[in-house]
């Protein structure tokens, strides 16, 4: 048994430099990871085949954070990642790694609109502290 058998965990911008790091190192430790990228692209089809000797599951999927409604679509596509291997919709870790071009008054994050069915404790303990707006200068 690994450290993070059981365990959900979202990466967005999961399919190649710091955020493919850090999928490895959540599948190494048994995580399922949901391997997000903005577009369908052969670096995240690949990391998730690398991956499927690894201790924990990756899954792909496939939304543009900064389109209005790219949020649910990630949602929605976690849901079915989640409920196709028999685990429950329950998110224990969320790695928030997309960058996102978008002016500087839209402060409706990917974090703030977790909805509370896909949080388990530790997420939202987590999310509740850190999705506040920034304070301009």
């Amino acid at each position: 048994m690994t450290e993070l058998d059981g365990h959900v965990a979202v990466v967005t911008g999961g399919s190649r430099g710091i955020g493919g790091a850090i999928v490895r190192a959540l599948s190494a430790a048994g995580a399922t990871v949901i391997v997000h990228s903005r577009v369908d692209s052969v670096a995240a089809r690949t990391l998730t085949r690398e991956l499927s000797d690894a201790p924990g599951h990756a899954v792909n999927v496939f939304a543009d954070l900064a389109d209005s409604d790219g949020p649910a679509r990630l949602w929605q596509q976690f849901d079915r990642a989640t409920e196709g291997l028999g685990l429950p919709q329950e998110l224990d870790v969320l790695v928030n790694n997309a960058g996102i071009n978008a002016p500087r008054n839209d402060r409706d994050t990917l974090s703030t609109r977790l909805r509370p069915a896909h949080r388990s404790q530790p997420a939202s303990t987590v999310l509740r502290h850190t999705a506040r707006p920034a304070q301009d200068p």
